[in-house]
Formats: structure tokens, sequence, C-alpha cells
């Protein structure tokens, strides 16, 4: 019962290490302005831990960053006469933001 015990603390203590990499990981990524991939590695912290505070609130934010740049995104493509590559990335944004809303 002890040995299981602790490997059980073992794995658990592995995990929360493994989440804390991941979390420094994904703020790097977000200090880089990489913010899709600093939101999906958010989101697979969460996947394993659905209720760890700084991987909900570093993937609200990277969200947003996201949103934001790609909007800039938009905003260029359209001033450079790139309306149907706008058109897109503007409907990509809104399909990304109604899939993260639910």
């Amino acid at each position: 019962m002890r040995l299981l015990s602790a490997v059980t603390l073992i794995l658990l203590i592995g995990c929360l290490g493994g989440c804390m990499s991941a979390q420094k990981r994904a703020a790097k990524l977000m200090e880089g302005g990489d913010f899709h991939q600093a939101a999906s590695i958010y989101s697979e912290i969460l996947a394993n831990n659905p209720n760890d505070p700084e991987a909900r609130l570093g993937l609200r934010q990277a969200r947003s960053g996201a949103i934001g740049q790609d909007l800039i995104h938009v905003r260029q493509l359209r001033l450079a006469g790139s309306r149907e590559q706008s058109l897109e990335l503007l409907l990509k944004v809104y399909q990304n933001v109604g899939a993260w809303d639910q």
C-alpha cells in the first residue's frame, strides 16, 4: 500500500512539474507574440487539469492576443487590397471566437 502511495505521489509531482514547464513555455510564447501556440499549450494544460486558474487566465489572455493580432492582419490585408484574403481571415476569427465562447 505504501508503495502505491509513493508511486502516486511521484506521478503527481511529475505531472505538476510538467504543467509548470508547459505554463512557462506558454508564457514565453506569449511574450514573443505567438498567441495561437500559447493558447494551444494552455488548452492542453486545462485538458489535464481543468481547474488550473493560471492556465485559465493564460488561455483567456492568449486568445485575446490572438484575436487582436488576427484583426490587425485583417486590416493590413484590406489596406493592401487583398479583400478576399482579409474576408477569409475575418471569417476564421469569427469562427474561433464562436468556438471559444462555447
